[in-house]
């Protein structure tokens, strides 16, 4: 046994127990570990304020300081809540409109709620609703429903429709029958009553395609146990990069937690999928994204299926690495020359930040960034990198033309680790939707498509 076998066959060994992650971390809503110095100079900060309310109050009269620390108290506990649900309503509040007068309800409470009910799909049908949503931004609790939707519209993962609509329907945190009035509640049994009584005659062939559903579903577990118990020879490749890989993030957290390991069979599974791309670096990071809101499975056909036409960016020569980089000098030319002219002067070569956006699929920007920048690769496909790219370094057109030489390539070098607010991402999202509108996605599928054969 090479010495190679022998750290692949150790790599594995370490996965192959997960290991309980901590329960008293403290994560922000994209379930990303938060400092604890900040949280206390946080919490430090609103006691020092109720303090100085009470001692105010009392000074002025001692009656009601009593009253004061209640309010406090109050207000204090509430804070967060509070927070939380104006968020919640500068984030929907821009869709409530759009869903409502597409929305066979007359009425929502939220835009949520018109998304997990039964005719979430025919909101959905316009593509312009999609378009506006997208650009909007999906909200967290919804990706795990609308991405596999916008995959489905470019004819991906077709055969977990089914198995997801039902995983939803048993698990929804968002929709609940008993907060239903009795009228909505008559409505909804008689139209169940008017739909049953109209599918019984086809009930038969209801359950024979089911039947075929539920079989190909477990042939495809079936193969997916095959695929990641097999040997692949990038284990302790695989093993280094999982270890690198989002770990301030919850799920990541901990060294060999559940999800280290089911990222960990992930890509041993895809990497004997598909021989010929194997593993590269860099596709942990957009598959850990990916896992963050699916299980294994699926997290493992999605990926199979985003990749199907980039094939050849993460083989073993990264073939349409430099083809995508022409391609992108073109569109540079097109839409920013002013910015193409000064990198061509200053001598850049656009691989030196250009190769770690594409091999990563852009999931080391800002996380805020990140999940906007799916949303639209999720809806547009592979054809979209190229306007991603454009719109990024559009926004970023002040800072490029300062600067000159070193401290140039150094800015590029880090636009990744750069710390975004979020209008700043609106910004960037907006710069994106331009370029879209301004170019012709159908032709750039279509060179992608000559330029990777192999598509299926």
């Amino acid at each position: 046994m090479s010495k190679n076998d022998i750290e692949n066959q150790k790599a594995r060994s370490l996965y192959e127990k997960p290991v309980k992650t901590p329960e008293n971390l403290l994560y922000d809503k994209y379930g990303f570990i938060t400092e604890q110095k900040a949280k206390n100079e946080a919490n430090n900060e609103k006691i020092d304020r109720r303090w100085r309310e009470i001692l105010t109050a009392y000074e002025n009269n001692p009656i009601l300081s009593q009253d004061c620390v209640n309010s406090s108290n109050q207000r204090l506990m509430d804070d967060s809540d509070r927070k939380e649900r104006k968020s919640d309503q500068n984030l929907f509040s821009s869709l409530k409109d759009t869903f409502l007068k597409n929305s066979n309800k007359k009425s929502i409470s939220s835009p949520i709620q018109g998304l997990v009910t039964q005719s979430y799909h025919n909101i959905l049908e316009s593509t312009e609703i999609l378009k506006y949503l997208v650009f909007k931004g999906i909200p967290l609790e919804l990706k795990t429903r609308i991405w596999p939707f916008l995959l489905q519209r470019r004819g991906l993962f077709l055969i977990y429709r089914e198995r997801i609509e039902d995983k939803h329907k048993k698990h929804s945190k968002y929709y609940d029958e008993k907060n239903l009035s009795s009228s909505d509640q008559k409505s909804t049994t008689l139209n169940y009553s008017i739909k049953l009584k109209s599918k019984e005659k086809k009930s038969s062939k209801t359950n024979q395609d089911s039947n075929s559903i539920s079989d190909i579903c477990a042939i495809l577990e079936q193969q997916y146990q095959i695929l990641k118990n097999k040997p692949s020879g990038f284990e302790y490749q695989i093993h280094v990069d999982v270890q690198r890989t989002f770990r301030n993030h919850k799920f990541f957290y901990q060294e060999y937690s559940q999800k280290q390991c089911e990222l960990f069979n992930i890509l041993v599974a895809f990497s004997n999928h598909n021989k010929e791309v194997g593993y590269c670096q860099g596709m942990s990071s957009f598959t850990s994204l990916i896992l963050m809101f699916f299980d294994e499975l699926d997290t493992f056909l999605i990926l199979k299926d985003i990749l199907a036409d980039l094939e050849q960016l993460f083989d073993k020569c990264l073939s349409l690495l430099q083809n995508l980089i022409l391609l992108q000098k073109q569109q540079f030319i097109s839409i920013i020359p002013e910015i193409f002219y000064i990198l061509k002067n200053e001598d850049i070569d656009l691989c030196l930040f250009l190769y770690s956006w594409y091999l990563t699929l852009f999931t080391r920007f800002d996380i805020k960034l990140v999940l906007r920048i799916w949303d639209i690769f999720m809806f547009y496909g592979s054809s979209a990198i190229l306007p991603i790219t454009t719109g990024i370094l559009s926004y970023f057109s002040q800072e490029i033309a300062s600067l000159k030489g070193e401290c140039l390539i150094s800015f590029l070098n880090q636009i990744e680790t750069q710390v975004l607010s979020d209008s700043q991402v609106d910004s960037i999202i907006k710069r994106i939707e331009y370029v879209i509108d301004e170019c012709d996605l159908e032709d750039i599928a279509q060179i992608l498509h000559f330029l990777n054969p192999k598509i299926n």
